[in-house]
């Protein structure tokens, strides 16, 4: 399928949703998953993960986040490979990513143990055959991570998460409670996804 170039001013003038797909179709529209991937850069997975994974994996987030908040931060406490936990003193680099309006908005980086693993390995029974479609080379985890926003959080302006160095990066968003308008949910601008994107 022929990549649609957009640019962003386009896609605002015209607004649309993400090709939209249940997890249990994954493997029955999977031609039609990938060519959405490719030419609107987006697909909307519903299901992904159960209800009840979704709420253990928040609480043990909220959990986290607390615990990395509460936590004295020193330059000379770096959190190493060989002392992983969330109870060791680290720079808060290692714990979070920059994101705009801080105060309200946490980027909490995380590491695969039980409960992301066990996500992790749910979303990926629904998610594999997608990702083995669009990325014939294989896949690499870059970043693990979640995006906690609260109350008072002003809105982000237009962005991409990561920037593609050496071929296709692809980001999956897990939302973990159900998302309403007034929440600010993440809006995607299908087609800025190119190369030849404005």
């Amino acid at each position: 399928a022929a990549r649609r170039s957009a640019s962003a001013k386009e896609v605002r003038q015209e607004p649309s949703l993400a090709a939209e797909f249940d997890a249990s179709q994954t493997r029955q529209c999977l031609q039609e998953m990938a060519s959405a991937v490719a030419d609107d850069g987006a697909v909307c997975l519903r299901r992904a993960v159960s209800v009840a994974t979704a709420q253990r994996l928040a609480g043990y987030i909220d959990d986290l986040l607390k615990s990395r908040l509460q936590a004295p931060v020193s330059a000379s406490d770096v959190l190493h490979l060989d002392q992983p936990g969330p109870d060791a003193a680290a720079d808060r680099k290692d714990w979070f990513g920059n994101v705009h309006s801080p105060d309200h908005r946490h980027d909490l980086l995380l590491e695969l143990d039980a409960p992301v693993r066990k996500a992790v390995a749910e979303l990926l029974e629904h998610l594999a055959p997608l990702l083995t479609a669009v990325a014939n080379n294989g896949v690499l985890l870059k970043e693990l991570a979640c995006l906690i926003s609260d109350v008072g959080a002003e809105p982000q302006p237009w962005h991409p998460d990561n920037l593609a160095s050496g071929g296709p990066l692809y980001t999956v968003f897990v939302a973990l409670q159900d998302v309403t308008m007034d929440m600010g949910p993440t809006e995607l601008l299908l087609g800025s996804h190119t190369v030849e994107r404005d």
